[in-house]
């Protein structure tokens, strides 16, 4: 049978791009930037940062929109009013203990629901369009788990993992986050059952190593780092 191979295959992980190649013998395989690393290189950062002490939660999901397990033809396992009930809780403790300000980056598929708990303090800035802008300007990036966590390697920002028991409805989701988060060597805390808990701002040389090779295995291609894939694009389809 006749086979007919595309011109060209775009990849962003070197291992990705390692494999592609060997197999698709007859194609031009071409590395680009992931989406966030190329949003990284075009971003034009401040001088100086802020000093207050912000963090930036990256929003797994909320009230109504649908999530993740959708494209799969499966329901939200968790009740989303409870686990934003227990977020809203733990930034409450966030905001009059540890003088945090809280910013949200909003997921993509958010909607503008005010009804949300963690949106009922009017004092939290949230957005669909600024994550790079807030995880760069944060001291600490909170997450139960979203891809936005590249943004925290590529500025060396630390992340803090947390989960609610609303959560353990969702296992896989579970051990997702215990994963991500021993492979980074980042805090996980369950808000709901630990309540003495401490916020470490400092990275360790172990998580700095494992940034800065995710960096280079994932997120950005070293060979082009000053340019994005708008820019690559054009430089390798000449």
């Amino acid at each position: 049978s006749k086979y007919f191979y595309p011109k060209y295959i775009f990849v962003s992980s070197k291992k990705d791009y390692l494999l592609t190649k060997k197999k698709w013998i007859n194609s031009q395989v071409l590395r680009l930037h992931s989406w966030d690393g190329s949003q990284f290189i075009k971003f034009k950062k401040k001088n100086s940062i802020r000093k207050k002490k912000v963090a930036t939660y990256l929003s797994a999901f909320s009230l109504k929109s649908s999530s993740d397990s959708a494209h799969y033809n499966t329901k939200r396992l968790e009740n989303s009013f409870k686990v934003l009930k227990s977020i809203n809780t733990f930034f409450n403790n966030l905001e009059k203990n540890f003088s945090f300000k809280i910013n949200i980056a909003k997921h993509p598929r958010e909607e503008d629901n005010f009804d949300s708990p963690i949106y009922k303090n009017k004092k939290r800035f949230a957005s669909k369009y600024l994550t790079t802008k807030l995880v760069y300007e944060s001291k600490l990036v909170i997450t139960t788990m979203s891809t936005a966590i590249s943004f925290a390697a590529l500025f060396s920002k630390p992340i803090l993992f947390i989960i609610t028991n609303e959560h353990y409805k969702n296992i896989s989701l579970i051990k997702y986050t215990n994963y991500i988060s021993n492979y980074f060597k980042s805090d996980l805390i369950n808000i709901d059952s630990e309540k003495d808990f401490k916020i470490n701002l400092n990275l360790s040389n172990y998580t700095l190593r494992k940034y800065k090779s995710f960096k280079k295995d994932y997120l950005i291609n070293e060979k082009f780092k000053n340019i994005s894939n708008g820019q690559l694009l054009i430089k390798l389809l000449k």
